[in-house]
């Protein structure tokens, strides 16, 4: 029997035949591909179940929550978003995550300015460090009116911060604006800002990419469909495949700015947000969070942190650094840790008990200047402290 070419078959055989040949290539591909990633990196199949079984932000729920944003990398869509395990997300009308923004001022509010430690990755509303900060003052200030906006958005830096303080934040007439310098990644993720629209100042009006964008990897709506196929989603392979696809990030990623170019863009973003509450007249206090990379590192050895510290002791600007909370832990006890069908898995943010802690440590430390300046004299906490 002669050997046919496909060419010699009817158009709907050879469009079969294809097809077919796809299905099976595309069969084999993920075959081999979970098998080598599961014997020889088994730690990369267990973060991507997490992702992928978990829903934690990449997944359902959150993940189709983004949209465009006028000048930031993205915004989020209001609504209540299950995470998994009992978890949800809420995302208010304004676009922030907790409560709705009430209409008529409080007595005190406190604006949080963060990345995703701030917004609280993996976490219940309840559990995030703004609304635990909340529950603290309220329990030192009972019957006190006190609003505590969480304004943390995942991936970003101090150029965000500054960029958004600018444009919305401090139009909402905050009595205290708290902005949470990351350690581990505030540094880092400056490398993978693209900044434009510059004004006279020189200073970005819009900033359209970041580590985390509305067209990025992570927080892209069409991968994050196709990652959640039946079956698939559950595959390493397919979700390596659906990030090797996506050339947003490798754009990103081809970027080159050096480590000095990066302290200076750091450097000059956390001053501008300084200047400007001073020049507002808004009291401002910077809180130096160590994430989980800082903690396995040690604070002796991170040149991050320690850059950022340095910059808040030249500057002489008002910052309290959390490390004095979380530093005497061991790191196994204050980051969030995952189990699963591949084992256990273990991320840099913190965990709910983490963020308890850090709450507890920032009340304490604000008490003595909200008595003073806007409330009336906090109860006995002594034991609590």
């Amino acid at each position: 029997m002669l050997r046919k070419s496909l060419k010699d078959f009817p158009l709907h055989q050879r469009i079969l035949l294809i097809l077919g040949g796809v299905f099976c290539s595309f069969f084999i591909y993920l075959c081999l591909g979970e098998i080598i990633i599961s014997k020889f990196f088994p730690d990369f199949g267990s973060r991507l179940s997490v992702y992928a079984r978990e829903g934690r932000l990449f997944d359902r729920g959150i993940g189709t929550a983004f949209k465009e944003h006028p000048y930031l990398p993205f915004g989020m869509i209001p609504g209540k978003y299950e995470i998994g395990n009992g978890k949800f997300i809420s995302i208010n009308q304004s676009g922030y995550r907790g409560p709705n923004i009430r209409t008529e001022k409080p007595k005190l509010r406190i604006l949080v300015v963060g990345d995703s430690y701030i917004y609280g990755f993996g976490m219940d509303d309840k559990e995030t460090l703004p609304a635990q900060l909340s529950a603290q003052l309220h329990h030192r200030f009972p019957g006190q009116e006190i609003e505590v906006i969480n304004a943390g958005f995942h991936g970003s830096s101090p150029s965000h911060y500054d960029l958004y303080l600018r444009k919305e934040g401090f139009a909402l007439k905050p009595d205290l604006v708290i902005v949470s310098l990351l350690a581990d990644t505030d540094l880092s993720d400056i490398f993978f800002t693209y900044f434009r629209d510059f004004g006279p100042d020189g200073r970005a009006q819009k900033i359209s990419d970041g580590f985390v964008s509305f067209r990025g990897r992570r927080y892209f709506n069409g991968t994050t469909t196709l990652a959640n196929l039946p079956v698939l989603r559950y595959s390493a392979a397919w979700f390596t495949l659906l990030s090797a696809l996506n050339l947003t990030q490798s754009e990103i990623l081809d970027r080159e700015i050096s480590w000095e170019e990066g302290k200076a863009l750091f450097e000059r973003s956390v001053f501008a947000i300084a200047d400007e509450a001073k020049q507002r007249k808004v009291p401002l206090q910077f809180w130096l969070m160590p994430g989980g990379l800082t903690m396995g590192r040690g604070k002796e050895k991170s040149r991050d942190y320690l850059f950022v510290k340095e910059v808040l002791d030249r500057w002489k600007l008002d910052h309290l650094d959390l490390g004095e909370a979380v530093f005497a832990k061991e790191m196994k006890d204050v980051i969030l840790q995952f189990d699963n069908e591949f084992g256990k898995y273990a991320d840099s943010h913190f965990n709910a008990e983490t963020y308890q802690l850090l709450a507890k440590f920032g009340a304490y430390r604000l008490e003595p200047r909200l008595r003073k300046d806007f409330l009336m004299p906090a109860r006995n906490l002594s034991a609590h402290r």
